[in-house]
């Protein structure tokens, strides 16, 4: 049998809270929610949680610099930043932070709920085998890690499916549009967070001696390489 879901709302507006929860509840979730980011910040680093949404602006600290700390002390829970302030600093502010996706405030019932389902369904808890990718690159849904020159890394959900589209698509250029559809699920102009993921993945495999090259194809979108067996 399926384990519950469970979701961390940690949001200051407890009428914003509730409401959130009743959409996560229909999404099968069951919510906790808190109305302190040091609150949120503990429950959190209980584990547990299949899904974290985070407002931007808290009365005691930061959601940003909490976001922030979660991912550098290894938390890789799926976070969704909501916040009334969606300007194009603040979105990058938040994915820079470590955020899966970023909901400017106030926002449709329907618009979360999309949303929601998108980040559940990147958090894989289904058991499914790893996946392995061609030479010299090795993906683990299990764990979210890529393997390279014997180094591991931990992939966010959205940097590990992004890497899986780029990598179905070996060779051939992705655009913006077709990875803001495949991986973030929108058709709205997104480019600058397809931009901001790839320069997370490019220093990720970077990181653990992967010879990949993800190219900028310009005015278009990327294309990821990988080095013939024979080179």
């Amino acid at each position: 049998m399926r384990e519950p879901l469970r979701a961390l709302i940690v949001e200051d507006h407890a009428a914003t809270a509730e409401a959130i929860a009743r959409v996560l509840a229909r999404e099968g979730f069951t919510a906790v929610a808190t109305h302190q980011g040091a609150d949120g910040g503990r429950e959190a680093r209980g584990g547990g949680y299949d899904l974290l949404v985070l407002d931007l602006r808290l009365p005691d600290l930061d959601g940003v610099e909490l976001c922030r700390s979660l991912r550098q002390e290894g938390h890789w829970v799926p976070i969704l930043m909501v916040s009334g302030r969606g300007s194009t600093t603040d979105v990058v502010r938040g994915l820079e932070a470590g955020a899966d996706d970023y909901l400017p405030k106030p926002f449709a019932v329907d618009e979360l709920r999309v949303r929601v389902r998108a980040l559940a369904r990147r958090h894989h808890r289904d058991g499914r085998a790893p996946v392995l990718a061609p030479a010299p690159l090795e993906l683990d849904r299990s764990t979210r890690e890529v393997v390279g020159d014997d180094q591991r890394v931990e992939l966010s959900p959205r940097e590990f499916e992004l890497l899986e589209v780029l990598l179905d698509q070996e060779g051939r250029v992705c655009s913006r549009a077709h990875l803001l559809r495949r991986v973030w699920r929108r058709e709205e102009d997104g480019g600058k967070l397809v931009d901001v993921y790839v320069g997370y993945l490019r220093r990720k495999l970077q990181r653990v001696g992967v010879e990949a090259t993800i190219e900028t194809v310009r005015g278009v979108g990327y294309r990821l390489t990988l080095p013939s067996e024979s080179g």
